[in-house]
Formats: C-alpha cells, structure tokens, sequence
C-alpha cells in the first residue's frame, strides 16, 4: 500500500518579507529541487483533507489546481504529474473507502436482523447496493485514467529523479487499482516497475523500499507464485482488511 513519500513533500517556506505575495502566485517550472506544485496552498489543503479522509473536498482541491497548472503549462507539462497523481490516488481511496463501508453496513443489517429491527426490503437493498456499485465503479475508472495520464508524462521525464520517485508512486497505486479489480497479474508488473525504480534512485535502507517489495510479495502469493501451490486472492483482501484468515491450496478449494 502507499506510504508517505518525502519526495513529495512541501519545502519549509520561505522567510516573510514585507512585500505581500498575491494569493496564488504565477508558477514557475520544475527544478532539480521540486515540483511547483507542491509548493501551492490548494496542494497542502488538499493532501490535509485526504489524509483526514474528507475525499471529495481534498479532490476538489486538487481539481481546482490542476486546471490551473494546465492553463499555465499544457495539459502534458511535467509539472501536473503531482496533482495527477494524488487525484487518482484520492479518487482510489475513496472507492476503497466506499467498498469497506458497504460491507459494514452489510454486517450491521445481519445484526439488525438478530435483534428483530426492520428489515430493508429487497428492493431497497438492491436499490443501495446498486448506487453504490455504481458510483465505485466510476471513481475507479476515472482513477485509473488520471493515473494512466500522470505515467505517460512521468516516462518522458525520466532523467529527473524526482520524476523517477514520483513515477514509482504511481506504479504503486496503478497495481492497487489492478489487485481490487483482481487483475493480479498486471498488479505484479506494476509493482515490479516500481520496484525497480526505487531500487535505482533509493538508499537500501529506505522503507520505500520495503513497502514496494511487502506489495509484490503479497500479489505473487495472490497468484500462486509460491512454491508451485495454488493461492487465492481471498488472502490479499483479508490481509489489506486486517483479517487473518489463511491462504487456501487449490486442493482445499476444490473440497
């Protein structure tokens, strides 16, 4: 799963002086140093409300600058790669978000049921479970098209190292996407490229590393790429949801 990335993190700011800066500043390009992006209040407003899980807000926010850097650089400039990306990423953690929601509400209907409250008829919870299946389904896909875009340009980039790192995130996010639409196998060659990428611009130390490495591991299992036995991705999900069930062999699926 993601972690933090400090290649994306904002500068400290500058030292005040007396003039008074306009409230959104004319960007300038990317330098060996960052992202402009990363500089700009809508960019640090935006990360805050997805980290506090205020998702629509946050990608509004990343919305509203996004459009800005376009007017400004070109929809294929360098420079909206970061706001691409953590749009896709938040419209990803939305959908997850939605999907785990879903099942507790699930969850909680079966217990509702024990303890004689009213039942939802099957209409309405087909009526639920279909908007919800619905509005997923299209987070998801917008996802996967604001991410896709952010790689195409982060691969014409490759000599800057910040366009490496961040082109690694994406790849991450990218396999997440493939594991919730079980496309594990797409998942594995998303992982690997971000693997590989770290590998070249990180310290073996680093736990970005690790974070990489912990993601394909676990889609390998996933696939039965272990020891020759077969494994289904029951075992992913159960493990990204905090669950301890363990994997099952082909054998023990077909009892």
């Amino acid at each position: 799963m993601e972690q933090p990335d400090s290649s994306t993190t904002a500068p400290a700011a500058a030292p005040a002086t007396n003039a008074t800066a306009p409230t959104n500043p004319t960007p300038t390009p990317t330098t060996a140093a960052s992202f402009v992006a990363l500089r700009d209040p809508r960019y640090i407003q935006g990360r805050a409300l997805i980290k506090a899980k205020k998702y629509d807000a946050g990608i509004d926010c990343m919305c509203e600058l996004l459009e800005a850097l376009v007017a400004t650089f070109g929809g294929d400039h360098l420079e909206t790669t970061p706001v691409l990306f953590e749009y896709g990423s938040a419209l990803l953690l939305k959908a997850e978000s939605t999907a785990n929601l879903f099942g507790d509400a699930v969850e909680d209907a079966a217990a509702d049921k024990d303890s004689n409250a009213p039942a939802l008829t099957g209409i309405e919870k087909a009526q639920r479970a279909a908007a919800e299946s619905s509005a997923t389904a299209e987070d998801l896909e917008i996802a996967w098209e604001v991410l896709e875009v952010s790689r195409v340009i982060l691969n014409k980039n490759l000599n800057n190292v910040h366009a490496q790192l961040l082109l690694a995130r994406v790849h991450l996010r990218l396999g997440d996407h493939e594991v919730d639409n079980g496309q594990l196998v797409d998942a594995i060659r998303d992982y690997s490229a971000c693997l590989k990428l770290r590998l070249a611009a990180l310290a073996v130390s680093d736990r970005r590393l690790a974070d990489a490495h912990t993601s394909l591991a676990m889609a390998h299992v996933s696939v039965g790429v272990v020891g020759g036995v077969g494994v289904f991705g029951c075992w992913w999900q159960d493990r990204r949801t905090g669950g301890t069930k363990e994997p099952r062999t082909n054998q023990e699926q077909t009892k």
